[in-house]
Parts: C-alpha cells; sequence; structure tokens
C-alpha cells in the first residue's frame, strides 16, 4: 500500500512529544497536519503512575520467593582510629532515641491502612517537581493543589534543607541525631563550595588531567586533602568514621539526583556562571542560593498528589483523538528521497516533511541502522558522547511503620564502606548507602520507597522482585537495626526502566569526558532539500535540553521549542537551528550535513 502522509509526524508519545504536539495545535496548525506515533501501548513515556492495591496485594511477600538466608553478616570493623565512635556491629536491640527516632519496638496497635483504603497511586518513573514556581511548565499542567511542598528547596544538592526534621538517618544501626549531622555537613557544604570557585581548567592542569577528564570525585578528594591557598581554605581534617559515612550519604544524595557515579560527573557540571561582581560569592551566598548547575526553578520542591501522569494528561488534553497511534515503533526513518521522510511501522508506511523526533537517549544509542541515511557524524558522535543513566525504585509495603514517620527521607550508610570490612555482599551488591523516601510522612501508608541508582540499578538486571527486596532489606538491616528483620514487608514492586527496551534507563547525563556541546548537538535540527522542496528533522526531549536536561520539565521545555521550530517550517519559513535548540553552524559546515543526507 502506498505509504500515508502527513505533514508532520512526532516520534515518541512522552512529555516531548506530546508538549510539541501542544505547540502545533496552539500555533493553529490544524490537527489532520500532525499525526504522533508512540511505540508503547499508552502515553507518557518515562512518565508512569500505577495503582498499588492497598491493602491487599496481588504480590507475593518477598520472603516467599527468596533464595535461602545467606549466613549472619560479618561484624563491622572500626578502625583503630575511632573505636568509640560506634559499636562494631549492630546492637542486639534498638538504642534510645531522640523523640522524634524511630519507635524502640514495633506499636502495640500499628497503624496501618484500612481494607477500605484506595489504592495507592505510585509514581514508578519521574514523581518531583523540581521548583514550584510559575516558571515551571509542570506547575500548569498539573491540578490546582496537587504539588505539595515537601522541602523548601532542592534537597539533593542543599542537604542541610533536611536538618532538621526532614531527614532521619540511619548509620550502623542508631539514628544520627540532626546536631551531630552537623560537622560532616559543614565539611561536605565547604567542599562543594571550594569546587564551585576553581578555576577549572587552570586547577585540571595543576592536578596532571585535562578538564574533561576531572570528575567531581577527583576534585572533592584533592580539595579535602590540600586546597589552593588563594580560596582561603585551610586543609580540612580527618573526620570519625560516622561523620565520613554521612559524608558518603549526602554525596549520595547528589548522586542520586543525577543518577550518576560522582566519580563519572565532570567537575563542569558545577561550576556555575561568573557571579555579578569582582568578588565571589561567600560560604554564607554560595549557601543561600539555589544551585545553578541543578537545572531546577526557585520555589519548593514537590510531590505530587494523585501522581504525575496527571501532567501527562495535561499534555494530551488538547490533542484530538486519532491523531495517536499507539503500538507503532520506528524500525526506519528514510530521508534518502527529499523532500520526503519515510516512517516504517508495523502498521504501515507514514511519509511526512518534517519529523520531530523525541526517543530517548538510550533508544537512539541502540539503534544505529534507525536513520537512512546515517546521520552526520556531528549527530552520531553527540549521541554516542551523552551517559544513560539508571535509577530503579522498589516498593515495600509493610504491616506497619517501625522506622521514624515523620522525615520524608530516611538514609542508610554502614559504617565502613564495602571492602574496607569483612562483610560478604554475597551475589547481589548495593554499596553501603540507600536512599529510602518514606510515603508514611507523604500520605500516612506503611510504605517505603528505595531508590536504586547508578551501579545499584544496574546490579539488579535479570533479578527477581523477591531477590532485590532481600537484598535490599539485607542493608537495611546493617543500618537500621533488627527492626528491618522482624517487620518483612508484605508486597514489593520494581521498576524496570534500564531493562525496558522503549527507555533504556531513566534519563541522560554529561559524564566525564562528554560535552554540553553534546547536548546542544543533539538538539540542532537538520534541514535538507531536493528539487521537490525541503525536509526537516527536528530532536527533542529531556536529554536536548541542556539547562535542564534529565528532568521532566526539561522534557516539555524542548518538546515546545522543537514545536516552535515545526510551526516555522509549516510557514515556509527558514529553520533556525539556534531556536530550535542547538547552536548555529557555519554554511560550510552546513553545507556538509545536507550532502551527507
Amino acid at each position: 500500500m502506498p505509504p500515508t502522509h502527513c505533514p508532520t509526524i512526532i516520534l515518541g508519545g512522552g512529555a516531548a512529544g506530546l508538549a510539541a504536539f501542544g505547540k502545533l495545535l496552539s500555533a493553529g496548525v490544524p490537527a489532520g497536519d500532525v499525526l504522533l506515533l508512540e511505540a508503547r501501548d499508552r502515553l507518557g513515556g518515562r512518565v508512569r503512575t500505577e495503582k498499588v492495591p492497598q491493602p491487599a496485594s496481588d504480590e507475593q511477600p518477598a520472603s516467599e520467593e527468596a533464595p535461602e538466608e545467606a549466613p549472619e553478616e560479618a561484624p563491622e570493623e572500626a578502625p583503630e582510629e575511632a573505636p568509640s565512635e560506634a559499636p562494631s556491629s549492630p546492637p542486639s536491640s534498638p538504642p534510645s532515641s531522640p523523640p522524634s527516632s524511630p519507635p524502640s519496638s514495633p506499636p502495640s496497635s500499628p497503624p496501618s491502612s484500612p481494607p477500605s483504603s484506595p489504592p495507592l497511586l505510585w509514581d514508578a518513573g519521574a514523581s518531583w517537581v523540581h521548583g514550584s514556581s510559575s516558571a515551571n511548565p509542570l506547575m500548569d499542567l498539573l491540578p490546582a493543589g496537587a504539588a505539595v511542598p515537601t522541602f523548601p528547596r532542592n534537597p539533593w544538592l542543599h542537604p542541610r534543607c533536611l536538618l532538621p526534621g526532614l531527614l532521619s538517618l540511619h548509620i550502623a544501626g542508631e539514628v544520627s541525631p540532626a546536631p551531630s549531622l552537623l560537622p560532616p555537613l559543614k565539611q561536605y557544604s565547604l567542599l562543594l563550595y571550594a569546587a564551585s570557585l576553581l578555576p577549572a581548567a587552570a586547577y585540571a592542569c595543576s592536578l596532571g588531567s585535562s578538564l574533561p577528564s576531572l570528575s567531581l570525585a577527583d576534585v572533592l578528594s584533592a580539595l579535602r586533602a590540600s586546597p589552593p591557598p588563594d580560596l582561603g581554605l585551610k586543609p580540612l581534617p580527618e573526620l570519625p568514621l560516622r561523620d565520613r559515612a554521612a559524608i558518603r550519604f549526602f554525596l549520595h544524595l547528589l548522586e542520586a539526583y543525577y543518577a550518576a557515579p560522582i566519580s563519572d560527573l565532570p567537575l563542569a557540571t558545577f561550576e556555575p556562571p561568573p557571579a555579578p561582581g569582582p568578588a565571589p560569592p561567600t560560604f554564607a551566598q554560595h549557601e543561600a542560593r539555589e544551585p545553578e548547575h541543578g537545572g531546577c526553578f526557585p520555589g519548593p520542591h514537590c510531590a505530587v498528589e494523585g501522581g504525575m501522569e496527571q501532567a501527562i494528561d495535561g499534555l494530551a488534553e488538547p490533542i484530538p483523538g486519532g491523531r495517536v497511534l499507539l503500538s507503532a515503533p520506528a524500525s526506519q526513518v528514510d530521508a534518502s528521497s527529499p523532500p520526503l521522510i519515510y516512517v516504517t511501522t508495523p502498521a504501515g508506511v507514514y511519509s511526512c516533511s518534517t519529523l520531530i523526533c523525541t526517543l530517548p537517549l538510550p533508544v537512539l544509542q541502540a539503534s544505529p541502522s534507525l536513520f537512512l541515511p546515517p546521520l552526520p557524524p556531528r549527530k552520531r558522535a553527540a549521541i554516542a558522547g551523552l551517559r544513560a543513566a539508571h535509577y530503579e525504585k522498589v516498593l515495600l509495603r509493610f504491616p506497619r511503620i517501625f522506622w521514624d514517620p515523620e522525615p520524608p527521607i530516611l538514609g542508610c550508610a554502614r559504617l565502613t564502606p564495602p571492602g574496607k570490612t569483612k562483610l560478604e555482599d554475597w551475589d547481589l551488591p548495593l554499596g553501603d548507602k540507600l536512599l529510602v523516601n518514606n510515603l508514611w510522612a507523604k500520605r500516612g501508608l506503611p510504605v517505603l520507597e528505595v531508590a536504586l541508582v547508578h551501579a545499584q540499578a544496574r546490579a539488579i538486571v535479570g533479578r527477581t522482585d523477591a531477590a532485590v527486596a532481600k537484598a535490599v532489606l539485607r542493608l537495611m538491616r546493617q543500618c537500621m537495626g533488627p527492626a528491618v528483620a522482624a517487620n518483612p514487608p508484605v508486597a514489593v514492586r520494581v521498576t524496570r526502566w534500564g531493562e525496558d527496551e522503549r527507555s533504556g534507563g531513566a534519563y541522560s547525563y554529561v559524564g566525564v569526558g562528554g560535552s554540553f556541546g553534546d547536548v546542544r548537538e543533539l538538539a540542532r535540527g537538520l534541514e535538507f532539500g531536493g528539487e521537490g522542496g525541503r525536509g526537516v528533522l527536528l530532536f527533542a526531549g529531556e536529554a536536548c535540553e541542556e539547562e535542564h536536561q534529565g528532568s521532566l520539565h526539561g522534557a516539555v521545555i524542548s518538546g515546545r521549542e522543537a514545536g516552535e521550530a515545526a510551526v516555522r517550517v509549516m510557514k515556509g519559513g527558514a529553520v533556525n537551528l539556534d531556536e530550535a535548540g542547538g547552536e548555529g553552524e557555519d554554511e560550510e559546515e552546513q553545507e556538509e550535513e545536507e550532502d551527507e543526507l
């Protein structure tokens, strides 16, 4: 059958694709001139709100499928330098706690959800509004009141805002009260402050490294031992063992935000633009301001009551029926006969003169033969140069709470990291720290959501939910004490974004050796022509949005920018590649890319 023609086709029905469609409609483009092709059987991409039954569940308790119990852990050994900082193994009973600490034993009348409770709406994918100012496009997409302020500012990058009351940090079976966390938090903050003041290129040279290969881990390690004299900082003292474990958790918060290890985050990620005026910001000013590198907006960071799919509903609302085709993955994008682009799907072949590609970065990386002819070398290099972040969630529902009910974040940290103890990790190592979201604090449900990032997320590939839960609970028991073992979960769910061929991971980031120029190059539109006219290939998605890379709001912003570029094409105007999301090219470079197409 001949191809079905539509002037504009959008590949991908996630936030970016829907935002591009909405921008076209708001500009007056007839709905019949746009077709959205989505590979999944649903819209939303990496946004998915699942209904988890409460309290009955169709999942089996984790212990029923778990392998035989591994031998008891060997106790963690504290080095000689700090024998009095913590016991060599978790105490046989929970220690006495301050008023805000977890109860020493389960309540006699444990709180639990009544049998008639509605299902828990759980965001298996994107779940946070990173800054609830009016500039954040999510605020207009969500129903009024759905964004519930949870943290006054970005807690993953500014953990100081978690003290007191928003964090319960468990180290080797004991809860660390807020005052005890101030010394390690001060050293952590000083290190990041010093890193923000560095003349990065010169400092990289002084360390015998090139700037692209310099990681935040390298910088922080060198700064702690020997800060440059012109920063006005003295070498930081060696902290006690528990304080060092706390700093590792603060760094883990940062890693959880980017879903990448600090050993693969370049210093450029944390280098803010020069402050106005001759003097750099003081430490107090640095602590007070929102980070320029975080890709978030001002204002409180919010959980979403009712689920983030409400934002997807807001994006999809103006799109009329019949203009979205589900279960239609593209197997070939053929631009060899300009001005038309032919898209092959299981439902048939479709042609267009403008194509907006919003496929996730890992899908592009795994599909080198998708485009015919191949994309220009610089575009392929940009796709290969960016990193796919890995972030999975483990939902654990318990019959009752045994943790501090108030803080929205529970932190878990071993006293010493793996490799420095006799502790055996058995067959599923998860490292020495965990970020745990407390859904009791948010919704009054006895549910914990454990975040597994980078190496942790990759370690669970191919493992059953029961095996994953077993490993998570083992690490939680080492950090939170025997109450974990006394209260096994009654339901478990584990996300699998990394194993999903339609996503291949969580979101993107720039790794060590990479460049933010790769983000700009990926976002650059391609214009090509022939005797019959011209065609345009545009790219959008969170991986294409330099300032807000990796975020849901970044995907919306990028999609709308691509939609604006497509509107200009439809109206016969020139494609301004700068406005389409990338930097302009000189004429010779552009002609070379057009020749390749």
